[in-house]
């Protein structure tokens, strides 16, 4: 029988949120948003919209900013991953549930359970977690009392100083107006009746074509949102990422053949990705990349620039 054991694991992650101290670029995007934080933290909302095409990172920029805002200003990020969600009780599910889960404070999640009733399940050792189990209805309950529910969190977040909720891949909410109604709907309530009280801020990301479907269903929702459109990233950061990894690796290759990459990676970040795993996994235990090495990675930016 031959033997299949790899010991070794490639530093490179295509289709994956990329971990924060490996991301590189998106500085004046970061600073940006960073910037209205501690207004957020005063209760004054601030929302956030990040728009970019098929393996641009949205996600990835999206989880950097949560862990950097975690981090530097103790806001508890609450992430969303929106895919293959279309109606507005799939996303409040497991909105809900995140929220639930992710709240330290031990008597407000003992009162928590008390009024969601037998809408709620503890599971886990100990009651170490939360299943959110929704009977009939009881969802658009939650829907139309979303201000009351996050405003009740808010009070209850200890020592932090607010929430981040991520939605991240809100396509499939574009397809009818009930997310927007229902979003533009909050957003008034949080603005108006809770004015400096509850720390909450929202990052929303797509595709752009499903951020001007959303504005088409009600145009005023554009503006509940600063807009970030993810460009292709510079040489010069992805010429960092590629140096930077092949060097925890002890891979080598000349200023030519670096150079050759960083074109064929067209700066889009999944490509980057994905020419990374595929060099790592040729070379071999010279760790010594050549140009039939490079030239064959050129295949992997056909699917994105045709």
């Amino acid at each position: 029988m031959k033997d299949y054991k790899i010991t070794r694991q490639s530093p490179f992650t295509p289709g994956t949120i990329v971990d924060p101290k490996d991301f590189v670029g998106r500085e004046e995007i970061i600073k940006n948003i960073v910037k209205h934080i501690p207004t957020v933290i005063r209760g004054k909302n601030r929302n956030f919209y990040i728009v970019g095409n098929r393996g641009m990172g949205k996600s990835s920029l999206s989880y950097y900013i949560a862990d950097f805002l975690k981090e530097n200003y103790s806001i508890i990020p609450i992430y969303i991953s929106n895919e293959g969600i279309e109606d507005l009780n799939g996303l409040m599910f497991h909105l809900v549930q995140e929220l639930l889960n992710n709240i330290g404070n031990k008597s407000w999640a003992k009162n928590i359970i008390q009024s969601f009733g037998d809408n709620i399940q503890e599971v886990g050792f100990m009651s170490a977690s939360l299943k959110f189990t929704p009977k009939q209805n009881y969802l658009d309950t939650l829907i139309d009392s979303f201000d009351v529910f996050i405003n009740d969190v808010t009070n209850n977040i200890g020592n932090n100083n607010g929430i981040l909720i991520i939605i991240d891949d809100i396509n499939g909410l574009s397809k009818t107006p009930e997310f927007v109604n229902w979003f533009r709907g909050m957003m008034h309530k949080l603005t108006f009746e809770y004015d400096g009280k509850i720390p909450v801020s929202f990052i929303l990301t797509s595709y752009p074509e499903n951020l001007i479907k959303l504005q088409n269903h009600n145009e005023s929702f554009n503006r509940l949102f600063y807009h970030y459109t993810l460009p292709l990233l510079s040489e010069e950061n992805v010429k960092k990422f590629f140096t930077e990894k092949f060097n925890t690796e002890n891979i080598t290759c000349s200023e030519e053949i670096l150079n050759l990459i960083v074109q064929c990676s067209y700066g889009i970040p999944l490509v980057m990705q994905e020419i990374g795993d595929n060099i790592y996994w040729l070379c071999d235990e010279s760790k010594r990349i050549n140009l039939s090495i490079a030239l064959r990675n050129r295949k992997s930016i056909k699917h994105y620039t045709g």
